[in-house]
């Protein structure tokens, strides 16, 4: 799969096939398939296009960024990060137009990266989370 500005795209024998044609903020794997955002939803592709179920908790939104941690999935908007567990969706309202995230296995940080070039660390400690900038 490639991710870029000018959509998602498949790679294989056959050549390159174009699967979104909206710029894409965000794309990881996720168990068996890949899930991807643009900037008004978040979608997954397993070898066809399949609603994530995550549309449905936001509203008019702007998402800016992507990612996936083990079974957790990042969503990064231009008003607030939001964290979907198993057990529900987590909002971090204080962290605003985050692009990027980073983290490695087995971690309980995870970096956030601004589109204005901030910095944030969030680390998951006793079932609570814990930030800094």
């Amino acid at each position: 799969m490639l991710a870029s500005e000018t959509g998602l795209y498949q790679l294989n024998t056959a050549g390159i096939t174009a699967i979104e044609e909206n710029p894409i903020v965000g794309l990881a794997t996720y168990a068996e398939s890949f899930i991807y955002a643009t900037e008004s939803s978040i979608s997954i592709w397993d070898g066809v296009m399949i609603d994530s179920g995550l549309n449905e908790f936001f509203t008019d939104p702007q998402f800016t960024g992507l990612a996936v941690f083990g079974e957790d999935i990042w969503i990064a908007t231009a008003q607030s990060v939001f964290l979907h567990q198993s057990s529900g969706m987590i909002e971090f309202p204080n962290l605003s137009n985050v692009s990027h995230f980073s983290s490695f296995s087995s971690s309980n940080q995870i970096v956030l990266s601004g589109i204005d070039g901030s910095s944030y660390l969030i680390e998951h400690s006793n079932g609570d989370y814990y930030g800094q900038s």
